[in-house]
């Protein structure tokens, strides 16, 4: 038995934006009528909307009462899945978000539990571009991570999730000492282009502060904590350090050097992704400061000051 046609534009009738009379005539034809009759359905469709709309004040806005239909529509389509599943997805959204924070270069992210593991997935489709472009591929590039289902317990709740702007996959307590806790820990360093690295170290983190390192070791993570925090108390210039754009105004073309970043104790894994996100190669022995400033407007990063100021202070430039 076949629907009446206000059933079928009822269905199929969006909360906002407009209906084609291609897809209107693509559903009479799945309910088991003419094509033809696309025609009425596309005008129920408008009177439907209509009707949707009259049902709140005329004071509420067009688009907001749209919203409100799709969040609605958004929440009843949540609590129609067991309570497991929502609790499931609800914690694989967070750790998205978390993933989002680092900055990867992706197009989507999907979240999976299990042992920590990381790839990315391309998806060609040769049918979106059109003109002198027609027939090229469109890539969609797709992150997908694996994670512990404790990773809120493992990793958030320690501070763990994002540290240096990289994002932690999981991470085991090893050892205490003063106010350094050090963890065995899996991370994601972004590679060239959309490609990612997953690490496995140590991560060394101040209990009391924001401080943190990355390194191949826990001796290695300790040693590169303790240069990062007696940097950022220590400036050669006075009370009032020089700001970025002024450090880098007075090096200028000169060279910055792995050596800097280790003086000031900034992670080298950091680093290294920070570098493949704004497009300059980590294989390089030094970079132009006037090439690091760029970067840094793009992408500002805390460390980058401590950076120039040791490169400035090696070659002895005297600062305004």
């Amino acid at each position: 038995m076949r629907p009446p046609l206000i059933s079928i534009a009822s269905k199929i009738a969006p909360n906002n934006g407009s209906m084609t009379l291609k897809r209107a005539s693509e559903a009479a034809k799945a309910a088991g009528y003419p094509a033809a009759r696309g025609r009425e359905i596309l005008a129920l469709v408008e009177a439907v909307k209509v009707r949707r709309l009259w049902r709140y004040p005329i004071s509420v806005g067009v688009r907001t009462r749209a919203r409100e239909a799709d969040s609605r529509e958004e929440l009843g389509r949540r609590f129609s899945k067991p309570l497991e599943k929502r609790i499931q997805s609800f914690r694989k959204e967070e750790i998205r978000d978390k993933i989002l924070d680092s900055k990867l270069r992706t197009h989507e992210v999907k979240v999976n539990f299990g042992k920590p593991k990381a790839f990315v997935s391309v998806e060609e489709d040769r049918t979106i571009y059109k003109g002198r472009f027609k027939g090229y591929p469109h890539r969609t590039y797709t992150l997908e991570v694996t994670v512990p289902k404790d990773w809120r317990l493992r990793v958030q709740k320690k501070g763990l999730a994002v540290l240096d702007g990289l994002f932690t996959l999981d991470a085991e307590f090893v050892e205490s000492e003063l106010d350094v806790e050090v963890f065995k820990a899996y991370w994601l360093e972004a590679g060239r282009g959309y490609s990612v690295n997953l690490i496995r170290g140590y991560i060394a983190k101040s209990k009391y502060r924001w401080f943190s390192y990355h390194g191949d070791s826990a001796e290695k993570a300790k040693a590169g904590l303790a240069r990062k925090i007696r940097a950022e108390g220590s400036c050669p210039y006075g009370s009032e350090c020089v700001s970025v754009a002024t450090l880098a105004q007075a090096l200028g073309r000169k060279a910055v050097t792995w050596a800097d970043t280790k003086r000031v104790g900034a992670c080298r894994s950091g680093v290294i992704s920070r570098l493949h996100r704004v497009g300059i190669d980590p294989n390089r022995k030094s970079v132009p400061a006037n090439l690091v400033y760029e970067a840094y407007k793009r992408e500002p990063a805390p460390e980058v000051r401590a950076i120039l100021l040791a490169a400035a202070t090696r070659q002895e430039i005297e600062l305004a």
